[in-house]
């Protein structure tokens, strides 16, 4: 497969996936999924790699996905939506479920689904100017991959989703253990290096071991059938065609999606 959406190297037992639309913050499209899983199965089949380490080209990690794209694929009703939401969680657990160990080398903006998949990777390292989020209850929507919790806490999870914060920084985001490092911009990509380097020279016997059982354990503690039922709620919450969402659709239709979050600020500061 000739990539479009990302671009693949590997060097020193080190494979290197990176996102590849930056004139949008690497937006995840429908090409840009299927492309990410066809590499991830090769880099996985390739003895010569041993870790994979997932960025974004241009100004930022990932900003989630491509809103232009959803709206034309124009979605309607519970089951198209649990098709889609299927299709995005099963993008996204790849990374978890990568026989190899994924490491997030997270710059710019990490933002939604961006921010989603950075949680599926198994480490995370951020430069110090990242600018985390998880806005979806500001415009209606839901969570596909709903990791959170089991990382962060119920606590700190509840508090992120709910309030739809749109902007925290990396400090807070390590404090969280959503990322095990934060690090100066400048040298991000070397200290991603070393930090992969470092699994390169450790037993690949170990390394997967290690993988694999604690990946079971989250199993055993019900993570995966709980990330499957959340997304059988969020399925219903994108279908749902109620008076407000509706409005707001509208609204974003004809202003943008800045003008509709602006509206419905306004609209709960009217009832309060």
């Amino acid at each position: 497969m000739d990539y479009e959406t990302i671009k693949v190297t590997k060097e020193s037992g080190i494979g290197y996936l990176t996102f590849a639309r930056p004139q949008i913050h690497n937006a995840i499209s429908v090409e840009l999924m299927a492309e990410s899983r066809d590499a991830l199965q090769k880099l996985n089949e390739d003895n010569d790699v041993r870790v994979i380490v997932v960025s974004g080209e241009g100004r930022s990690f990932c900003s989630g996905f491509d809103l232009k794209q959803s709206a034309v694929r124009n979605t309607k009703g519970v089951d198209a939506w649990k098709q889609r939401y299927q299709e995005n969680f099963d993008f996204m657990l790849s990374f978890w479920d990568s026989p190899k160990p994924t490491i997030a080398s997270i710059h710019g903006n990490c933002l939604a689904g961006g921010f989603e998949v950075a949680l599926a990777c198994d480490m995370s390292v951020a430069a110090e100017s990242t600018r985390f989020g998880m806005p979806e209850a500001k415009f209606g929507s839901a969570s596909v991959n709903l990791m959170l919790p089991w990382l962060a806490g119920p606590k700190v999870a509840k508090e992120i989703l709910m309030s739809g914060l749109e902007s925290f920084d990396a400090a807070r985001a390590r404090e969280a253990h959503i990322v095990n490092h934060v690090v100066p911009d400048a040298e991000r990509e070397e200290f991603v290096r070393e930090m992969a380097l470092q699994i390169v020279s450790s037993s690949p016997v170990s390394v997967a071991y290690f993988k694999r059982v604690i990946n079971q354990s989250f199993d055993m503690m019900g993570m995966r059938k709980a990330l499957l039922a959340s997304l059988e709620a969020g399925a219903e919450i994108e279908a749902e065609e109620g008076e407000e969402k509706q409005e707001f659709s509208r609204i974003r239709k004809e202003g943008g999606l800045k003008a509709a979050v602006e509206w419905r600020k306004s609209r709960s500061v009217s009832k309060a």
